[in-house]
């Protein structure tokens, strides 16, 4: 109560609560208790489902830099101290945000959970054990930072214009972790909708060539409704058009690493009606242009 926040908002995670006032709370918690890595301590324990439909849009997303781009854009419907961007460098990408500046009180428990939940965010698509390389602190203080294994092996620089984490380009297109195939030996014990999921994308991917498969096809090949369609994807926590985006990009990885096929081709073959809306997605996925992921990765073709 001495923090002016509703104690029933313990039992309702998403609900939207006084910024400065948790960051307060936390301070005093902190002073009062020698809890000096709090920050870090509660990013690392809640999920990111744990801050409500913000969460579950970035755990459903296809590949991290669509996770980044995701939690980018809607930040600002959950915290108004703060923005978040990306800086691209030749080799990393630094996941930045604003400093702390408006903070009165807790600005570095704050920081704090911002790198954990940077770190968190990252490490659904480069593994459990990722670990930045670079970190980047706009607080002066480095205290409780010692007892995070995930910052163990950075390079912290303190005193930095914003908060800050590098991240390597071959990960921006990886695979978020809930979006990876199922394994063959689980293949007995799959909800049914997985099983449609994977069929239907099989089979939109053999239509692209044709030009974009619209869903009235998807529902006859399927040999279904559209609105039932429609509902068994959302059961399996996804959508056509967001189907269809996830064929492609992985088609587009596998035809560009396998194949010296231009990428005008490789546009037309996904469905695409030019290349330039082609080039566009891909950069969604994965921050870069084919052509930038071409060289990047040694592969040949124009």
């Amino acid at each position: 109560m001495a923090a002016r926040i509703p104690v029933h908002a313990l039992e309702h995670p998403s609900w939207l609560v006084p910024e400065a006032a948790v960051w307060q709370l936390m301070e005093n918690v902190a002073r009062d208790d020698g809890f000096e890595d709090i920050g870090l301590a509660a990013g690392a324990a809640g999920r990111l489902s744990d801050i409500g439909r913000l969460g579950e849009r970035i755990e459903s997303a296809y590949t991290l830099h669509d996770a980044l781009q995701t939690f980018i854009e809607s930040i600002g419907g959950h915290s108004s101290l703060c923005a978040y961007w990306l800086e691209f460098r030749r080799d990393d990408v630094l996941f930045c945000r604003t400093g702390t500046e408006g903070l009165k009180s807790g600005s570095w428990p704050a920081e704090q959970y911002v790198i954990s939940l940077m770190i968190q965010i990252v490490r659904l698509a480069a593994g459990s054990h990722w670990c930045p390389r670079e970190v980047y602190l706009h607080s002066a203080r480095t205290s409780g930072v010692e007892r995070f294994d995930a910052l163990s092996l950075a390079d912290i620089r303190t005193s930095a214009s914003c908060t800050a984490i590098a991240i390597s380009l071959d990960h921006l297109g990886s695979r978020m972790r809930s979006q990876a195939a199922p394994s063959t030996e689980d293949s007995g014990r799959m909800p049914i909708t997985v099983d449609f999921v994977q069929s239907l994308r099989a089979a939109v991917r053999s239509y692209l060539p044709e030009g974009y498969p619209g869903i009235l096809l998807a529902a006859e090949i399927a040999g279904t409704s559209v609105r039932t369609l429609q509902r068994q994807l959302l059961e399996a926590h996804t959508s056509y058009s967001r189907l269809v985006d996830h064929v492609r990009h992985e088609a587009a990885l596998e035809t560009l690493a396998q194949s010296n096929a231009r990428v005008i081709d490789v546009a037309y073959d996904l469905g695409y009606a030019d290349p330039a809306s082609f080039t566009r997605a891909f950069r969604r996925w994965a921050g870069v242009s084919p052509s930038a992921f071409r060289a990047r990765h040694g592969f040949g073709g124009m």
